[in-house]
């Protein structure tokens, strides 16, 4: 390359610093901020990481069951309260005065011992006797709650109806009948959730499952109906099951109380409201 004179040439060298020079300041204002950002990038991740982590954990213990067992107590309620001891839950029974002796009040002690409750659900289990009329009914309450109540010194106020509140068997208008069992200061529970162990014939332990498992993903608390007098031999297979899905399907166990949140039943539409 000719220069035609030193200017020239000194001209032509500050220009080819200039340009080395700002080529030096502009990949090192790249790198920087490429470097910045690619910290924030990392930066971000680990927050999304964390989020994730924490956001990965399922939750638990959002619903609540109550396992209720029907017409007991009897050699079933035995093998129940094993299983239940395996498990490490609470339940709530809801016995029947049907035998008296000495081995159905040993088994009313027991069920109280390992810390489950007592519901009464009438001294006959007999419709035609229970539901004859509102003196009847009474009558049947409070027998049934004297038997517990000498047996195990316990003064029971939580009930269920033979046949539920929605039964359309009762002689006696059912609204009247309701009406009066509160007014005395009893609360009663029927179920939302059932292992339709009460038909006939018998159903299957699996039968028994399916029932419960149909719904047990929904998210409301269930009271759940199962049975354990002595012809329920499918009820008790069928319970570890029953146990191990609410559990997988994200339930937690409680005995109902007198605070508990009831469930109702719609009274039978042939009984009329009264005020």
């Amino acid at each position: 390359m000719n220069f035609r004179n030193n200017n020239q040439f000194q001209k032509f060298i500050t220009g080819i610093i200039l340009i080395f020079t700002l080529s030096f300041l502009f990949s090192n204002v790249f790198f920087i901020q490429n470097n910045k950002f690619e910290t924030a990038k990392a930066s971000v991740k680990t927050v999304n990481v964390k989020a994730a982590k924490k956001s990965s954990k399922k939750p638990r213990h959002k619903k609540t069951a109550y396992l209720t067992f029907d017409d007991g107590p009897s050699v079933n309620t035995d093998k129940v309260l094993k299983i239940l001891d395996k498990y490490k839950i609470k339940a709530t029974f809801f016995v029947v005065g049907l035998n008296t002796d000495k081995t159905t009040v040993k088994r009313l002690k027991k069920i109280l011992k390992k810390g489950h409750n007592i519901g009464l659900h009438s001294m006959t289990h007999n419709y035609k006797q229970v539901y004859a009329n509102l003196a009847a009914f009474k009558k049947d309450v409070y027998a049934i709650r004297d038997f517990v109540k000498k047996s195990t010194g316990v003064d029971a106020r939580i009930y269920r109806f033979p046949g539920g509140s929605s039964n359309g068997v009762s002689k006696t208008n059912m609204y009247k009948i309701i009406k009066w069992l509160e007014s005395a200061g009893f609360k009663y529970f029927d179920w939302n959730l059932g292992g339709t162990d009460a038909a006939w014939p018998a159903p299957s332990a699996n039968a028994i499952y399916n029932a419960i498992a149909m719904y047990s993903k929904s998210n409301s608390d269930k009271i759940v109906l199962l049975h354990d007098s002595k012809d329920k031999v499918n009820t008790v297979k069928a319970l570890p099951r029953i146990i191990e899905r609410l559990k997988k399907d994200g339930y937690k166990f409680e005995k109902i109380d007198i605070n508990t949140k009831p469930v109702h039943h719609n009274v039978n539409k042939k009984y009329k409201k009264i005020k």
